[in-house]
C-alpha cells in the first residue's frame, strides 16, 4: 500500500464524530469518557479533565493542586478521598478537603508527583461521596512520565502543529506510538481504519496528531519528527490526553482583506505592522503577539492614551495574540463589544479598563488568561469567568453594580485581587486563595472579613471605606507590609493588628478606636494615620523608634509627652485635640530634629468658650514636614505678638511673658530664651 504522508476525508460533523477504529481510536474514546463531565450538583472538580504532570527526572517531584466544589445550593456532602497508585501522593499540609463541603463551597487537594524509575504512571484521584443515601465517585485522571538524565525531555513537550492546515481543529489527540509495533502509518482514505506502511511508519522518535474540524466536516492526520535527539533512540514517548480548544471559523485565506470599523483600531494595527497605505490582509496580522494602546500598563491613573476603540471588528483574525490592551480612558464608550475576543484562545494579558463593558461572557473561553482588568466599567455579572483558572491578576473594580463574587473560588492560583469600589458585601469566595499576597476591597459594602483568616500570603490588605467592626481575623496575616489600610469603617479595636510586625505604613483614621496598645510592637512603622478616632491617650507609641509621620487630629488626647521618645518624628498632625501645656511638650519635642515657629489662628484656641485674639495656634516645623496643635486650651500657647521673632530657618525667639503654663503650686511657667525651654517661676 502507497504511503500517505496527509490523509483528508471530507464527511460532515456527525460522521466524523462517529469514527470507530482500532487501535489509538480506542484510546481516545476511552480518554474522553473519563473527562469528568460539568453538571449542577454534586462535587465536581472546577479544572476538568486528565491532568498531566509531564516528565519529572527520577527522584524529583511536581504537585498541582485541585479544587473540589460542593455544587448543590443548600446540601452539604460528606466525603473521602482514596489513596492513590504508586508515584503519587496527597499532600496533607496543603489540602482543605477534610471531610464535608457546605454548600456551593470549596476546598483544596495538593497532589504530589514523585516517580521513581523510567515510566509511565497512572493513577486516579478518587473522591468518594454521600448524599444521603446515595454513593457517588468524582474521579480525576492522572498521569505522569519518569526521566532519567539520558531521557529528553524535548521529545515529551513537543507541540508541533500541522502547518499546512490553516482551520483551527476542535479537537486534537496526539499519540505517541507504546506499541512494539513500528509501523502505523495513518488513516486509510475510504475505509476509516488505520493503516500500515513500511517506507514511512510511525515509531518511537514520530508523534502521530489525528483532529477533525467540526466546522469544515474535515478529519485529518499528520505523522511529524520528534527532535533529532529522538532519532538516536534515547527517548521514550508517552501518550498524550485529548486536547479541547474552541471551534474555529472555516478556513479563512491568508490573502484576505481585513476591513476596521473602527478608525482607531485600524491605526494602531497600521502602526505595529508598519504599513500605512495598503489593504490589511490576513497574513499581516496573523502573528501578531502585542497589541499595546499607548498609556496601557504603566500607573494605576492614566493619562495618556491614544484614541478610544469603540469597535473591536478585526481583531479576530489575531489568533496568536497573547498581550492586548484597549483602554478608553476619558471616552464616550457606553458599552464595548467583546464578541471579536472570543477565540483569542492564546490571550494571556488583557487591559480593557474605562470601556463601559456590561457583558464579559466573550471571554469565558480564554483560558490562558493570567492578568485580566476589567475596571472602571459597568460589569455586574463576572459568572461567566470561571473557567479562567490561571488568573493571577484580576482587577474588576470600579463596576458599581457588582455584588456577587462567588466565582472567583475557582481562582486558586491568585495574586493580586482588586475589587474596590462596589457592592460586595460577602468575601466568603477568598477563603482559599492561599496563594494571594494583595488584596485591594476598599469602598465597598463589607463588615465581616472572616474569609481572611487562612490568606497567610497576604503582603498587601487594603480595606478602607466599609462596614468593618472586628478586625481579629487579621491575627494570622503576619505577612502584611507596606502599607494595611483600615480607614473610615466602624472599628472599635485594634486586637487582632498584634502580630502585623512588617507593617510600615497604618491607616486607622475615621473609626471609633480608643487604645492603640495593639499596635506597640509594630516597630517597623514608618507612617501612623489614626485622626478622627477616640484615642485618649498615646500609650505605646514610644516603642515605635522608626515612626516619622503621626496624624492624631480630632481625638481625646491631652498629653503627648510620650513623643518625645521617637527621635525621627518629622510631621506630627494633633490638632482637634486638648493638649495640655502645648508649648512646654513642643520645646521637648525640638531635640534633636524639630524647629518650632508659631502662625496666628484666632479662631480655634478657647478655654471655656472665651476666643482670645492674642493667641496662637502652635505648629512645629520637623525638616520638610510640620506638626499642628490647633484648637488647644488657652494655657497651650500664649504669647503677644510683639514677643516672638522669627529667623530664615523658620526658628523661633519667644520674649519675656511668653506664657507656658501652671505648675502644681499655680506658679507660672514661661518661656526661657536662653535655655531654649519653658522654665517654672517661683
Amino acid at each position: 500500500m502507497q504511503t500517505k504522508t496527509r490523509t483528508e476525508i471530507k464527511t460532515n460533523t456527525k460522521a466524523v464524530t462517529k469514527v470507530v477504529v482500532a487501535g489509538i481510536i480506542a484510546a481516545v474514546a476511552a480518554a474522553m469518557i473519563g473527562v469528568n463531565a460539568a453538571n449542577n450538583t454534586g462535587l465536581q472538580f472546577l479544572d476538568r479533565g486528565t491532568y498531566k504532570f509531564g516528565t519529572v527526572m527520577v527522584g524529583d517531584l511536581a504537585s498541582k493542586t485541585f479544587v473540589v466544589k460542593n455544587m448543590e445550593k443548600r446540601q452539604p456532602i460528606n466525603f473521602a478521598i482514596k489513596s492513590l497508585a504508586k508515584g503519587f501522593t496527597i499532600n496533607t499540609n496543603k489540602t482543605t478537603c477534610k471531610h464535608v463541603l457546605k454548600p456551593r463551597e470549596t476546598c483544596r487537594v495538593t497532589v504530589v508527583f514523585k516517580p521513581q524509575e523510567v515510566k509511565r504512571y497512572k493513577a486516579e484521584l478518587n473522591v468518594i461521596s454521600r448524599k444521603g443515601r446515595t454513593k457517588k465517585s468524582l474521579r480525576k485522571r492522572l498521569v505522569g512520565f519518569g526521566m532519567s538524565a539520558e531521557s529528553d525531555r524535548a521529545c515529551i513537550d513537543s507541540d508541533e502543529k500541522d502547518k499546512n492546515d490553516v482551520g483551527l481543529p476542535y479537537k486534537t489527540y496526539k499519540f505517541a506510538n507504546l506499541t512494539k509495533r513500528g509501523h502505523i502509518s495513518g488513516i486509510h482514505p475510504t475505509t476509516d481504519e488505520f493503516y500500515e506502511a513500511d517506507d514511512k511508519c510511525w515509531n518511537e522518535g514520530r508523534i502521530l496528531e489525528y483532529f477533525c474540524n467540526e466546522n469544515t466536516g474535515k478529519v485529518s492526520w499528520n505523522s511529524y519528527d520528534c527532535p533529532g535527539s529522538c532519532l538516536e533512540g534515547r527517548c521514550v514517548l508517552v501518550s498524550v490526553e485529548p486536547e479541547v480548544v474552541p471551534a474555529a471559523d472555516p478556513i479563512i485565506d491568508p490573502n484576505s482583506v481585513i476591513t476596521f470599523p473602527d478608525e482607531n483600531l485600524e491605526t494602531i494595527i497600521r502602526q505595529k505592522i508598519d504599513k500605512l497605505d495598503e489593504d490589511i490582509i490576513v497574513s499581516d496580522v496573523q502573528d501578531i503577539e502585542e497589541l499595546i494602546q499607548a498609556g496601557c500598563f504603566a500607573q494605576p491613573f492614566i493619562t495618556k492614551v491614544d484614541k478610544p476603540v469603540a469597535n473591536l471588528s478585526g481583531l479576530e483574525y489575531l489568533s496568536k495574540l497573547k498581550k492586548l490592551c484597549m483602554v478608553g480612558y476619558n471616552s464616550n464608550i457606553t458599552n464595548l463589544d467583546l464578541a471579536p475576543l472570543t477565540n483569542l484562545v492564546n490571550l494571556e494579558t488583557l487591559d480593557l479598563r474605562f470601556n463601559g463593558i456590561t457583558n464579559v461572557k466573550p471571554l469565558e473561553n480564554l483560558i490562558n488568561l493570567k492578568s485580566l482588568y476589567l475596571a472602571n466599567n459597568s460589569v455586574v455579572d463576572i459568572s461567566s469567568l470561571e473557567n479562567l483558572i490561571k488568573l493571577k491578576t484580576l482587577d474588576i473594580s470600579s463596576n458599581s453594580g457588582l455584588s456577587d463574587i462567588s466565582v472567583l473560588a475557582n481562582f486558586p492560583d491568585m495574586w493580586v485581587l482588586t475589587i474596590g469600589q462596589n457592592s460586595i458585601s460577602n468575601l466568603s469566595a477568598l477563603a482559599n486563595l492561599t496563594n494571594i499576597v494583595a488584596l485591594y476591597a476598599e469602598n465597598n459594602n463589607i463588615s465581616d472579613i472572616s474569609a481572611l483568616t487562612n490568606l497567610s500570603e497576604l503582603k498587601t490588605l487594603r480595606l478602607g471605606y466599609n462596614n468593618i467592626q472586628n478586625i481579629s481575623a487579621l491575627a494570622n496575616l503576619t505577612k502584611i507590609e507596606g502599607r494595611l489600610g483600615l480607614n473610615n469603617n466602624f472599628i472599635s479595636s485594634l486586637v487582632g493588628l498584634e502580630n502585623s510586625t512588617n507593617v510600615k505604613y497604618l491607616d486607622i483614621g475615621d473609626n471609633v478606636i480608643q487604645s492603640l496598645s495593639p499596635i506597640q510592637n509594630i516597630t517597623k512603622l514608618e507612617k501612623l494615620w489614626a485622626e478622627n478616632n477616640n484615642i485618649n491617650n498615646l500609650s505605646g507609641l514610644d516603642n515605635l523608634s522608626n515612626l516619622k509621620e503621626l496624624d492624631f487630629r480630632n481625638n481625646q488626647v491631652t498629653d503627648v509627652s510620650v513623643l518625645d521618645a521617637i527621635s525621627g518624628l518629622n510631621k506630627v498632625q494633633l490638632n482637634g485635640n486638648t493638649i495640655v501645656s502645648g508649648c512646654r511638650v513642643l520645646v521637648s519635642l525640638t531635640k534633636p530634629n524639630i524647629k518650632a515657629y508659631i502662625e496666628p489662628d484666632y479662631s480655634y484656641n478657647t478655654n471655656n468658650g472665651i476666643i482670645y485674639a492674642d493667641e496662637f495656634q502652635c505648629q512645629w516645623e520637623c525638616g520638610d514636614g510640620w506638626m499642628d496643635f490647633d484648637n488647644n486650651p488657652s494655657n497651650g500657647c500664649e504669647c503677644n505678638p510683639d514677643l516672638i521673632s522669627y529667623s530664615g530657618l523658620g526658628e523661633i525667639a519667644f520674649g519675656a511673658g511668653c506664657f507656658c503654663g501652671k505648675t502644681e503650686n499655680n506658679n507660672n511657667i514661661l518661656w526661657d530664651n536662653t535655655l531654649k525651654q519653658c522654665v517654672p517661676q517661683n
